[in-house]
């Protein structure tokens, strides 16, 4: 279904870049066999990675071998409507901004409507720098289009575990070129992106999930740090000084969750046996 939203985009023609990221199950045969089944005005462009690359170095790659000023992003589980790409290039002409988004339809695996929490998403609250520098939403990313700008002035993405909206929402931020459609263009499968909360009382489990999320905000924080210097925001912004205590916050939360496993696995060697059932039972009382 993705891929034929975007052979039924209306206008055009456009650039369609199908870019499969070394996938494990047939997903690029099924995107040749959409193209080869549904005419199409449009330009369409196969790529196929010879390893897995991960969303950063593979976002990175798209803005390679794409040709365009603007990039329009779709991910695989969610449908673009027919007017998508028609209404987000005409905005980009009308305003000249870096960064446009929209609203999204979000739904549920099984299609039926979710909650649209995006909304509590930073940029539906304000614009000041500060606050962006160290929010852990700011959009819903799914939405999103970029003018190639974006990459051209503060380079590619540096970490392999960053998320593009982050990024490049922080850095059209900079430069103050965010447009915003206040129209569903897309239809968005519901699903977790950085959380804005991190649970240090949870299971074994939960915390190795939220230290993979608190190390990625990490770097998270460390790139929003180097887009604000190049920039030229001077050392004395207050960005700086929100990513510097955040950055303080997130480490003492690692540092929880470290001793949070120390002592798990203490407690492993002393008492194995009153341990691991105290650690089932957790688990099953968290389900």
């Amino acid at each position: 279904m993705a891929v034929k939203s975007l052979l039924e985009q209306t206008g055009g023609p456009y650039e369609i870049l199908l870019s499969d990221d070394s996938s494990t199950d047939k997903t690029y045969e099924f995107m040749q066999e959409a193209v080869s089944e549904f005419p199409t005005v449009h330009t369409v462009i196969f790529n196929r990675n010879d390893k897995n690359l991960g969303i950063a170095e593979h976002i990175n790659k798209v803005f390679d071998i794409s040709s365009g000023d603007i990039v329009i992003f779709n991910a695989g589980d969610d449908i673009s409507l027919p007017n998508r790409c028609a209404r987000l290039l005409e905005e980009f002409e009308r305003t000249n901004a870096w960064l446009v988004h929209s609203h999204a339809k979000c739904v549920d695996k099984n299609g039926n409507v979710a909650q649209q929490s995006y909304r509590n998403a930073q940029f539906f609250k304000t614009d000041d720098l500060a606050a962006l520098s160290t929010a852990k939403a700011l959009f819903l990313g799914a939405t999103g289009s970029y003018h190639r700008n974006i990459v051209d002035k503060y380079g590619k993405l540096s970490n392999p575990s960053l998320f593009e909206d982050l990024i490049f929402g922080f850095r059209a931020a900079l430069e103050r070129k965010i447009s915003f459609i206040d129209d569903e263009l897309l239809i968005y499968l519901a699903h977790g992106g950085v959380s804005s909360k991190t649970d240090t009382n949870g299971n074994a489990k939960q915390n190795l999930a939220s230290h993979k999320n608190l190390t990625r905000f990490l770097a998270v924080l460390e790139q929003r740090e180097n887009d604000a210097q190049i920039f030229g925001l001077q050392k004395n912004h207050p960005v700086f000084r929100a990513i510097k205590k955040s950055r303080r916050k997130t480490l003492i939360e690692i540092s929880i969750l470290h001793q949070k496993q120390e002592c798990f696995w203490g407690l492993v060697i002393k008492s194995p046996i009153h341990t691991i059932k105290t650690f089932l039972r957790s688990r099953k009382m968290s389900r």
